[in-house]
């Protein structure tokens, strides 16, 4: 059994993190243990525990951490705290899961990833864009076409003003990006600024070092809110539709969420892929 920690009890940590766990811990009794949460604030700690099952509820990490036995440790914490509490589980050996970004600076990501480098210790960052089954099948039916040509992804958020916006959230989808066509090796990036609103739209251009370009749009609204993903080889593109999340189920009933788009010279291309994917369910299921 696996004995899991979880720190910091916010409520991205609470809806993101702490609900699957429970659930996933009720569904398989026997794997994991929900041995404790940690928070600053120790009534929300408290509060954590009973709602979520963790065993006991600590205000501090390193008693935390004396005190417990922790096979794994989840943090979701601000980001001015997450490196220095990432470095110390990783010297201490215990695998972790660090939720993005790493760090307020290129300096921080870089001590973090050179603490990595030397302890060895497995870990995670949680940008889980590039598990998506979604995702993945269509990177899988691409590669099968041919070579990648062109990715791109849109991100629209509503109510999303705050400054580190592009960083710190709109992350997820460079990452899934380079999931789909590598290391980046360059880029070109727009900003529009509107006059009267706090609101930036970001437009980049990427290259990658495989020889695929692409093009990703952060746009935050007022009132709208979507995700939108595709991946072109030759003269196929497949692309998610409005309103997929990104942990949705790769299943017989999803395929009607997708378009396709093909050209006349490739009218079988969809029978086809379709065919693939009715093969793989078993390998896509949840």
């Amino acid at each position: 059994m696996i004995r899991l920690a979880l720190l910091g009890c916010g409520e991205h940590s609470r809806s993101s993190h702490a609900a699957p766990l429970a659930r996933y811990a009720a569904q398989n009794p026997g794997d994991i243990e929900l041995v404790a949460a940690c928070d600053l604030n120790l009534d929300r700690a408290r509060e954590f525990c009973r709602e979520f099952g963790f065993a006991r509820a600590y205000s501090d990490v390193e008693t935390m951490l004396t005190t417990e036995l922790v096979d794994g440790c989840v943090c979701v914490l601000p980001m001015d705290c997450i490196v220095e509490l990432a470095v110390m589980l990783l010297e201490r050996k215990i695998p972790c899961v660090i939720e993005k970004p790493l760090g307020i600076s290129p300096q921080e990501s870089e001590r973090l990833a050179d603490v990595t480098r030397q302890t060895g210790t497995p870990h995670m960052v949680s940008v889980n864009r590039r598990f998506m089954p979604y995702l993945n099948q269509a990177k899988s039916w691409a590669k099968d076409i041919g070579p990648l040509q062109y990715v791109r992804a849109t991100q629209v958020r509503h109510a999303r003003d705050e400054p580190d916006f592009i960083w710190s959230t709109a992350i997820h989808v460079l990452d899934a990006l380079r999931h789909l066509a590598g290391e980046v090796v360059g880029f070109d990036t727009e900003v529009h600024r509107q006059a009267g609103l706090s609101t930036v739209w970001y437009v980049v251009t990427l290259r990658f070092e495989s020889g695929t370009r692409g093009r990703t749009k952060y746009y935050r609204l007022r009132v709208w809110s979507k995700s939108h993903t595709s991946c072109s080889a030759r003269d196929f593109e497949l692309g998610s539709s409005p309103g997929q999340g990104h942990n949705a189920p790769c299943n017989a009933g999803a395929l009607d969420k997708w378009s396709w788009r093909n050209t006349p010279r490739r009218p079988s291309l969809k029978t086809c892929a379709t065919a693939r994917m009715t093969k793989s369910l078993s390998l896509c299921k949840p």
